[in-house]
């Protein structure tokens, strides 16, 4: 069979496209990029001028509110004095298992129970009841520095006041379970020591959320009832048994402080001003250092090349 011519492929082209893809500019400081530090510069300095002026709008806020703040310390001895008179604290077991304390103040005596288990009596102290039970003693700062305070402690100028906090639950509800989560069956007794004697006995509920007082709202807009108010018996942010009540609430257990709007609006322009500036100094920061970008003009010579 003869020979038959073979194939050849086609030949290739030696015509090659000379592409350069294009590349960012090495990074160069230029009037542009100064502008904008120097933006960002006097946006930072005024944010912290109008810092100072609203911490100084907010001290003039809480001086004149009306609202105390105080200060608060755990009294772990089971014996000491208070006013003159002696103060005794004694553990007793009730014929059901629970844990009591009785408190022995002057004359008067009161039987502290709370319905939750205390560790072990081996513990020193009133350390084995921290979980419902606690002595604490406070005194009013608004006004002054905690220096200034102790001081005032220990000239006996400072308004010191002695109270006994205990975390009341509901009988049959596991402390370690659901005891831990069931804030609405929470009651606080406060019992407060007198100067002159005796005591002052107070009992608080835990407050009601601000979502469920809502729908006891609409449900009474609903019916064409009356609106609902809270209830008087409630802890009541901003007094000093909601503080105290805190440090006998387990740690997921506080409740969420209702702010109203009066520090919001003391702050005034200075807020939305410092927010505002905030966001230029950012943006000025971003632009003042952001790489070089490639133009259209640029690609297109870089291209052709």
């Amino acid at each position: 069979m003869p020979n038959q011519p073979r194939a050849t492929d086609a030949p290739e082209s030696t015509e090659t496209m000379d592409h350069t893809e294009p590349t960012r500019e090495p990074f160069s400081w230029n009037r542009g990029r100064t502008a904008w530090l120097a933006a960002c510069i006097l946006s930072l300095v005024a944010v912290v001028f109008l810092g100072y002026f609203m911490a100084q709008r907010l001290d003039k806020y809480n001086k004149e509110s009306g609202r105390e703040i105080y200060v608060y310390q755990p009294i772990i001895d089971r014996e000491f004095s208070w006013s003159g008179h002696p103060v005794s604290f004694t553990d007793e077991v009730d014929a059901d298992g629970a844990d009591v304390v009785v408190m022995q103040y002057g004359d008067d005596s009161i039987r502290l129970r709370s319905g939750l288990r205390s560790l072990h009596e081996a513990i020193p102290g009133l350390q084995r009841h921290e979980s419902w039970m606690k002595v604490l003693r406070f005194a009013p700062r608004s006004g002054m520095s905690l220096p200034e305070l102790e001081a005032a402690i220990e000239a006996g100028t400072a308004d010191e006041r002695l109270a006994v906090v205990v975390r009341q639950q509901r009988p049959g509800v596991d402390q370690d379970s659901f005891g831990q989560v069931m804030r609405g069956d929470w009651r606080f007794q406060f019992v407060e020591l007198l100067p002159e004697g005796g005591f002052d006995e107070q009992v608080l509920l835990f407050p009601e959320s601000e979502r469920a007082f809502n729908r006891r709202v609409s449900a009474a807009r609903r019916a064409g009832e009356p609106i609902p108010e809270r209830r008087d018996d409630e802890l009541t942010f901003g007094t000093w048994q909601f503080d105290a009540a805190l440090h006998v609430m387990p740690k997921s257990g506080p409740p969420t402080p209702q702010f109203g709007r009066g520090a919001m609006d003391a702050l005034g322009w200075t807020l939305p001003a410092a927010t505002i500036l905030f966001f230029i100094c950012a943006i000025s920061l971003a632009m003042a250092f952001a790489p070089e970008r490639v133009r259209a003009e640029d690609a297109e010579t870089q291209g052709s090349a």
